[in-house]
């Protein structure tokens, strides 16, 4: 895969996130959250990195979803 085309979800998914907070949709920023940090896990492994930041970066992404959840679940 190229990592162009990683960097342009990427990109579309910031400006996303920016369009939402714009919007005062705080509660779909921390959805979209744990989606943005799977990308940014894609291109950290499609850039060669090492799995340790692999690791950190999924980390991120449960606790966004971990995050997402309880909300959900709270009303």
């Amino acid at each position: 895969m190229a990592a162009w085309l990683v960097d342009a979800v990427l990109v579309l998914t910031l400006l996303e996130g920016a369009f939402l907070l714009w919007r005062r949709r705080v509660d779909l920023v921390v959805t979209l959250l744990a989606g943005f940090f799977l990308v940014v896990a894609l291109r950290v492994k499609v850039g060669g990195a090492d799995w340790p930041l692999l690791a950190l970066v999924l980390l991120a992404a449960g606790m966004a979803h971990a995050a997402d959840l309880v909300r959900r679940w709270r009303g």
